[in-house]
């Protein structure tokens, strides 16, 4: 893990990270897609078991474990062979970058030295040996804690003909926005495309979470 959380500051070292604010945290879940909730989520769910094995249980071997799976999610998002986001990412730099500051700060206790080695380099200049203005060190900096996400979207049960055939997440406006706009926004899913295809739509039912839809055969 140690090895790990350095090799993924080896990553950071360019030019765009450092133009990020170390400070500025906060997220609009609502502007996030399903990947990023879908990673957010890992995450959070990981610093929460973290947060009680070190206030209830304090069982090391899940901590240990916790911080294994916290730092392979981000390694997900890695192609290690070239030390850069791998081109399918789905996950945007600022989700990524606060991810890392949070293991950083979750594994202090244990490993201080290894968490404040990994920020450094994190935040060091673009081809330079001096660490940026955002610097903030995380010896001194406060514990993450465990933030619940919060997000508008909802999961669409879609069914064709009589069958259930994907889910959509999408906004719980999606029913609200009218028929043409619903079927539209589906028929830009792999889900619409396979199929609704090119069947000529006779009926939409639009429900809270189900969305009916009766096509040609």
């Amino acid at each position: 893990d140690d090895v790990e959380s350095r090799g993924l500051g080896d990553v950071y070292k360019r030019q765009e990270f450092n133009e990020l604010d170390s400070t500025e945290t906060s997220i609009d879940y609502s502007k996030c897609n399903d990947s990023e909730i879908e990673f957010l989520t890992d995450i959070q769910n990981n610093i929460k078991l973290i947060e009680e094995s070190y206030e209830k249980t304090l069982l090391f071997n899940v901590i240990i474990s916790e911080y294994i799976k916290f730092t392979n999610r981000l390694i997900d998002e890695i192609d290690l062979n070239n030390l850069k986001f791998k081109e399918n990412s789905k996950i945007s730099l600022k989700i990524f970058y606060k991810s890392y500051i949070q293991l950083l700060k979750m594994i202090s206790p244990v490993v201080p030295t290894v968490a404040e080695e990994s920020n450094e380099m994190l935040h060091l200049k673009f081809n330079e040996n001096q660490l940026s203005e955002n610097y903030d060190s995380i010896l001194a900096s406060e514990w993450p804690g465990h933030e619940a996400i919060k997000t508008d979207n909802v999961s669409y049960n879609v069914m064709i003909n009589g069958k259930m055939r994907f889910v959509h997440k999408s906004s719980k406006q999606l029913i609200e926005d009218g028929e043409a706009n619903c079927i539209k926004e589906l028929m830009n899913t792999k889900g619409g495309k396979k199929w609704i295809g090119d069947k000529e739509i006779k009926k939409v039912i639009m429900k809270p979470k189900a969305i009916v839809i009766i096509t040609s055969k």
